[in-house]
């Protein structure tokens, strides 16, 4: 899947109880992940599509290897890993671009009377980074249902593969 790169977020006034940045072993970096969802990247529809289209992308293209990987690990055959992990997580990806548009607008809610003649809304605002934790027995559909919805969502994520299933483990 392809990303855009993001400049981390400014570091805040130290304060004593600030989070300080440090350096993580797998490179992680939860700074620039939350400096993206600070900074308004990933509040764009556009952004969020771009992302979802590379992610069905990404298991289309390698749906075969994928396959191959997860029946190495867990003992399905090809066939129920297509039906089960890339074809369900290609149709949930699927569904949540057709409906993305309509979920994330605007509603107007009700206000009490005394209140009129003032109006009010909803707007769904992503939360920031978001931790998926696959397990072992469906390691693809169960790590990218959350992913997609994280990112259809607006958030960031960092992935948490089934150490019990190496083979299908990016």
């Amino acid at each position: 899947m392809t990303s855009t790169p993001v400049a981390p977020a400014p570091a805040p006034d130290d304060t004593g109880g600030a989070e300080r940045a440090t350096a993580h072993p797998l490179g992680l970096d939860l700074a620039v992940l939350r400096g993206t969802v600070d900074g308004g990247v990933t509040h764009d529809l556009g952004w969020r599509r771009t992302q979802l289209s590379a992610l069905r992308q990404l298991i289309s293209e390698h749906e075969a290897a994928l396959a191959e990987a997860i029946t190495a690990d867990v003992g399905k055959p090809p066939l129920e890993v297509r039906l089960t992990e890339t074809s369900a997580s290609v149709q949930e990806i699927d569904h949540l671009l057709g409906h993305l548009h309509t979920w994330t607008r605007p509603r107007r809610v009700g206000l009490p009377a005394v209140m009129l003649p003032a109006t009010a809304q909803v707007q769904l605002q992503p939360k920031g980074v978001v931790l998926v934790i696959a397990p072992w027995n469906y390691p693809l559909q169960l790590l990218v249902a959350p992913l997609a919805g994280a990112l259809a969502a607006g958030n960031t994520a960092v992935l948490k593969p089934s150490e019990l299933a190496p083979a299908s483990a990016p």
